[in-house]
């Protein structure tokens, strides 16, 4: 059974927010959104800056760039969580890090939720970022947050708020 799409839901789903000024044909709102996105074969591609790279046996590897998800995931005990560290490590210093690389505005904050870990592993866990960045002490454009106890809901509102009050 398919679901017939109207064009308000065009619409939201093209807008992210839905919002259509009232003096705006809806028709011509959704021609103007989609004239935006019409693939062209000639036009430049846009350049991603990466900041996030790795280096493997004297290559380069582009990974992401600024809003980019990069998702870790392995079978249990495969070291995610030391590829992690270095991650974030290299990030906080801006140094290789187990052959990750990852530049960025230094100024902007690096931002750490950790929904798995009790505290005593949390707290184990930033200290061995911290030092691994060459940081003994609070990191001012680092925040790491331990949300264990929350619920997948109370997790998402405060990541969203987190996300939404920084200026990053």
């Amino acid at each position: 059974k398919t679901r017939q799409m109207t064009a308000e839901t065009i619409l939201h789903s093209l807008n992210g927010n839905g919002v259509l000024h009232e003096s705006e044909d809806k028709t011509e709102a959704i021609k103007k959104k989609l004239a935006e996105r019409i693939y062209d074969y000639n036009a430049p591609p846009q350049n991603l800056n990466y900041t996030f790279r790795m280096r493997i046996e004297n290559r380069t590897f582009d990974i992401a760039g600024p809003g980019q998800i990069v998702l870790i995931t392995g079978m249990e005990k495969t070291m995610k969580s030391s590829y992690l560290k270095a991650v974030v490590a290299s990030a906080l210093s801006g140094n290789e890090n187990l052959n990750i690389v990852f530049n960025h505005d230094k100024e902007k904050k690096v931002l750490f939720f950790d929904t798995e870990q009790p505290a005593f592993y949390f707290e184990r866990t930033q200290k061995i970022i911290l030092n691994m960045a060459g940081i003994f002490g609070n990191a001012e454009n680092y925040r790491a947050y331990r949300m264990r106890d929350y619920t997948p809901d109370e997790r998402i509102e405060v990541i969203q708020y987190v996300l939404d009050t920084n200026e990053n």
